[in-house]
């Protein structure tokens, strides 16, 4: 399993992002945080939300039309 700061490597203003999602998930009570290589997921029971930092998968920026 990745590290969040493995994961955030070379993208420090995602981490930015990323501590402010896991702030607003945070009020819902515990949350169990899985970081995979690509991707993270924020899990009660079952996973519920996942972040993952486009251009890490794609190699560009993708924009949804």
């Amino acid at each position: 399993m990745t590290t969040l700061d493995e994961f955030f490597s070379g993208y420090e203003a995602s981490l930015v992002i990323y501590r402010n999602l896991f702030t607003a998930v945070d009020v819902l009570g515990p949350v169990e945080v899985s970081v995979t290589k690509s991707q993270i997921a924020f899990r009660r029971r079952k996973a519920f939300a996942w972040a993952w930092i486009p251009r890490m998968l794609t190699g560009s920026i993708v924009c949804a039309s």
